[in-house]
């Protein structure tokens, strides 16, 4: 097989900017998706058991919280 000089290179060339302008543009859809998600309210539930939503930017990052102290951490209604 004979192929022209001009065609093979045309054709790489085109297929490497292509993918040079996908990629940024995939890049930064996925940046653009995650700011929206941030100022969505988290869910969270309370010490004594109610589902409350809470403005992202009034939680601070803290300390994890230890597997042991989840299941004592809900006050339940006696």
């Amino acid at each position: 097989m004979k192929f022209a000089k001009g065609n093979t290179g045309n054709n790489r060339r085109r297929w490497l900017y292509w993918v040079a302008g996908i990629l940024p543009a995939l890049v930064l859809w996925r940046f653009i998706k995650k700011v929206e998600k941030k100022n969505e309210p988290v869910k969270m539930l309370t010490e004594d058991g109610q589902l409350v939503e809470v403005d992202p930017r009034y939680l601070s990052k803290g300390q994890k919280i230890r597997p042991e102290e989840i299941h004592t951490w809900v006050k339940r209604k006696k």
